[in-house]
């Protein structure tokens, strides 16, 4: 499930269930959140493993073959 909350108030301003956490499943709930309620000021994301490198060996770019 993806949730885009107000930081300010703590409402639940977009939700949607997903088959996985992917790049087009983020897109996709962000496209529906900026219809409904326009351009934010800032976006902030949580401290999930999606939006950072989790494994060191992946930051020389050297994945697997």
């Amino acid at each position: 499930m993806l949730v885009f909350i107000d930081d300010a108030t703590g409402k639940l301003m977009q939700m949607r269930f997903v088959k996985s956490d992917s790049t087009f499943s983020y897109f996709e709930v962000l496209d529906g959140y900026l219809k409904d309620h326009g351009r934010p000021v800032a976006f902030y994301s949580d401290k999930h493993s999606v939006f950072k490198v989790a494994k060191t060996e992946a930051m020389s770019g050297q994945g697997p073959r």
